[in-house]
């Protein structure tokens, strides 16, 4: 073996350490049941159809090990994707995150096992990416370089971080590169092999996530406008049996990745509503009706077929994002070009565009292989901005492969001992942005922009917060030895599993708080209701992604005198059942009563609160007060409550126990 390559064997298995050990420190991101819960259902159960928004290969690769090695017991029959129509506009897939959340927990299961199993082929897979950018260095660049390449992809604090989690992100960075490779080689020389490679490329990227059919026009205008011929056949009857092999090939590939109940034969139901939403027309349009047919007995899985029009329903209607203090649900077209340059270092984005130019324009390098490797990558960016959901730089890790590649391209273009020197000390300061970033990979930003400190500024959601940090919370606590906190957790793991033993965060009052700065920025919950933590400096902030805040008496008195009337509602709750407190929490009710008269909560709250405090006179009064709200919301139970504490209070005071 090549001594590039024992040192580049040697990159990858510190690459893969690092994600180890940074993810053993780390709990389940939101999204990871998907990967991990629905994979254990797939092997278990035989049944790939358990997520419209994936495809099942990934699953496969989770739910493997996990069966095999990570003990893992299944809690109950999952929520597999009927063969009937169903809303597709409305779906959550919540029922999945559900049953994924209770396998973790399942008495009887190890969470820490069945996480390591299932993430471990995930860090595999990006080892996997580095050791063919790499090879694809070595071949044009030579050793040096190749090794550069290699440093400057593993080390970048963004593949580290996604490396860690079993997910889609940089399983999707692997094929985007493979599907540049083979479609490479198709424009370079003639073949069947070679279409069979593209073919093969083209289906692992459908089975790895959907958005890869993006690359399917944009495959088959290369392959017709360039790919080479025989001379004594035509080129474009020959670019045509090129593209019908690579189809065939994908084709198999796909059906084989819904194997053992693809659901080919079974009619494809959906719902006019649905279809109507994606092509703009009316339910009851001719278009639609059309389109229905179509897909009704069409020769693919139907889950595929389902979650394809899911994936463009998402994308009609959106998801709540986050951009430097403002939100919304349609995004921004500046969104990925300038969260790469907040999450990715500047000095590999500096070496990258000098070699994207540099690239394009090398002589040495074959045409079809520039279009490739620079097309591919630039028309899947592109995609990613015209469309609405902004939802984290991950979408668009299937740039990191090329930058890595386009960064190599500047470096061997480097004259001069002062060039030189300057494209080292770019390589060396990337490098160690990765390095330097362990454990917290996620939350690494650019330095140039505020770094991790200043982060919530710009970006939340899983570009920083992704709900990863409960165990360093835990750590932090037991340090701090505070033993009373105030917990906003953005995510999907269950605090008490490491002995965090919290209160609601939502009231306002002195203490500690830990709060996930998802919610600090104001992404979510509507209202802000933790703005006014947000103006206080945090103790520290744990793992990059919870701010831990402790607010003195005067702060959280000068809160509660502008706070809205939720959050007076939700202070007056905790005076009540948390800190027994009826004085305050009497006091707080009639303030949010003083300001919505109606507010129907407040009404019983109040009601019930003077009947515990033994005012008997107000009691009646507020409970006289209630019932008229009560019949008018048809609350039956509430109704009844306020009816026999009434005749009880109009008896003889409060012979019952007070609600």
């Amino acid at each position: 073996m090549r001594r590039s390559s024992l040192v580049a064997l040697g990159i990858l298995a510190l690459f893969v350490t690092l994600v180890l050990t940074a993810g053993a420190r780390k709990c389940e991101i939101i999204d990871e049941g998907l990967f991990i819960g629905g994979g254990a259902a797939q092997v278990g159960f035989a049944n790939v159809n358990i997520d419209l928004s994936h495809p099942p290969l990934l699953r496969w690769l989770a739910g493997v090990p996990v069966t095999l090695f990570g003990g893992v017991h299944l809690p109950s029959h999952p929520p597999f994707v009927p063969v009937r129509a169903v809303e597709l506009n409305s779906d959550k897939l919540q029922a999945t995150f559900d049953w994924a959340r209770d396998l973790l927990y399942l008495p009887g299961n190890s969470h820490d096992r069945i996480l390591l199993c299932g993430r471990l082929p995930f860090a595999l897979l990006g080892a996997a990416a580095g050791w063919l950018v790499f090879s694809i260095a070595r071949r044009h660049w030579g050793d040096r370089l190749a090794l550069a390449a290699l440093g400057l992809f593993c080390f970048t604090p963004e593949v580290l971080a996604h490396a860690e989690w079993a997910h889609s992100d940089l399983a999707s960075a692997l094929t985007v590169l493979l599907v540049a490779l083979a479609l490479a080689r198709v424009l370079e020389a003639v073949g069947w092999r070679r279409d069979v490679l593209l073919g093969g490329a083209l289906g692992v990227a459908l089975l790895v996530k959907l958005t890869a059919v993006l690359l399917l026009p944009l495959g088959a205008i290369l392959v017709l406008a360039l790919a080479p011929a025989p001379p004594d056949r035509p080129r474009a009857r020959h670019a045509c049996l090129r593209l019908g092999i690579a189809a065939a090939v994908a084709y198999v590939l796909l059906l084989v990745g819904y194997v053992p109940r693809p659901r080919i034969l079974v009619p494809h139901e959906f719902l006019a509503t649905d279809l109507a939403l994606v092509l703009h027309t009316a339910p009851d349009s001719a278009a639609t009706r059309a389109a229905a047919a179509a897909l009704r007995h069409l020769p693919l899985p139907d889950t595929l077929l389902k979650g394809v029009v899911y994936t463009s329903l998402l994308g009609k209607r959106g998801q709540i994002a986050y951009f430097h203090g403002h939100t919304s649900t349609t995004g921004w077209c500046y969104y990925f070009p300038l969260a790469v340059a907040l999450k990715y270092p500047t000095p590999l984005l500096v070496l990258a565009l000098a070699g994207l130019w540099r690239f394009a324009r090398d002589r040495e390098l074959s045409c079809g292989r520039r279009l490739a490797f620079t097309l591919v990558p630039l028309w899947l960016f592109a995609c990613a901005m015209a469309q609405s959901i902004n939802i984290g730089v991950r979408s668009v890790l299937f740039i990191a492969p090329f930058l890595a590649l386009w960064a190599a391209s500047a470096l061997a273009a480097m004259r001069g001992r002062g060039v030189l020197v300057l494209g080292s000390a770019l390589v060396a300061l990337s490098l160690v942005s990765g390095l330097a970033a362990w454990p917290d990979l996620l939350a690494y930003f650019n330095p140039l922009f505020g770094g991790t400190r200043a982060a919530d500024r710009w970006l939340v959601d899983s570009n920083l917060d992704w709900g990863q940090d409960l165990p360093a919370l835990a750590r932090t606590l037991e340090r701090r030895a505070i033993r009373e906190v105030r917990l906003a957790y953005f995510g999907a793991a269950q605090p008490d599993h490491w002995g965090i033993r919290s209160l609601p965060a939502a009231a306002i009052g002195p203490g500690w708080y830990a709060i996930s700065r998802t919610y600090l920025a104001g992404l979510w919950p509507p209202g802000k209701p933790y703005a006014w933590l947000a103006a206080i400096p945090p103790a520290e902030l744990v793992g990059g992604s919870i701010a831990l805040i402790h607010a003195d008496p005067d702060a959280a008195a000068a809160a509660l005198r502008t706070a809205s009337a939720e959050q007076i509602m939700a202070t007056a709750l905790d005076a009540r059942f948390q800190r027994h407190d009826l004085g305050t929490a009497i006091g707080l009710l009639r303030r949010v009563l003083a300001a919505d008269p109606g507010h129907y909560g407040a009404q019983f709250q109040l009601a019930a609160a003077l009947d515990a405090a033994g005012e008997a006179g107000a009691a009646l009064t507020a409970w006289r007060a209630f019932l008229p709200s009560a019949e008018s919301a048809h609350d039956l139970a509430s109704a009844q409550t306020a009816r026999a504490r009434i005749a009880a209070l109009s008896r003889a005071g409060p012979a019952l126990p007070s609600p």
